[in-house]
């Protein structure tokens, strides 16, 4: 899978921080970078446990469930 980030995108992607947290406006990219970055970790640290939180379970289910299902088809 080729992607391609924008510089705010990378420096997210790319944090050594261990936890992080995007705040940003409407179709920045901040749900994409976030479950790239999540796919990268759970590959690289196998069984390692993630977190995702957003303000309703709506909205994790309605957009973040099918981002993550679109990168594992891919």
């Amino acid at each position: 899978m080729n992607v391609r980030l924008s510089q705010p995108q990378s420096e997210i992607f790319v944090s050594l921080c261990k936890y992080v947290a995007c705040a940003a406006g409407l179709g920045s990219g901040k749900t994409f970078t976030i479950a790239l970055r999540m796919l990268e970790t759970f590959f690289k640290y196998r069984g390692a446990n993630l977190a995702y939180s957003a303000p309703t379970y709506g909205l994790i289910r309605d957009i973040i469930y099918p981002l993550l299902e679109e990168f594992l088809i891919a």
